[in-house]
């Protein structure tokens, strides 16, 4: 059986320790607690045509980690770098995705393929 732990902060889940609700995506506070994780979930909030959430450039951008998406395809739009982030619409089941990132997790170079864009992109 493959296991993928999720921690969850924010009115849906656990109070983020030390900081005033998640919902302020610039405080410092929010980028100490995820600071540690190699990946976050930035799944909007509301599927519309060019939404992108902000916590996807949070994460992207700020906070060294890797964020995982609901579509390839809105992000490709809007100029992501390419293999910067997942996709869940990458996989053929969520088995096959937490396998995935459970290998990328456990090995540094897979993992520092997904931060190569940093060194040809602004």
């Amino acid at each position: 059986m493959l296991v993928l732990s999720i921690d969850r902060y924010g009115r849906c889940g656990v109070p983020p320790p030390g900081c005033d609700g998640v919902d302020k995506q610039g405080y410092p506070c929010v980028a100490e607690l995820i600071r540690p994780y190699k990946f976050y979930i930035s799944i909007e909030n509301s599927n519309c045509v060019d939404y992108v959430t902000e916590k996807f450039f949070e994460a992207l951008i700020s906070r060294m980690t890797v964020p995982i998406v609901l579509r390839r395809k809105i992000y490709t739009n809007i100029g992501a770098p390419p293999n910067s982030f997942l996709a869940i619409d990458d996989f053929s089941s969520i088995a096959e995705m937490v396998k995935f990132i459970n290998n990328v997790a456990a090995n540094k170079e897979k993992y520092l393929e997904f931060h190569k864009w940093r060194t040809t992109h602004e």
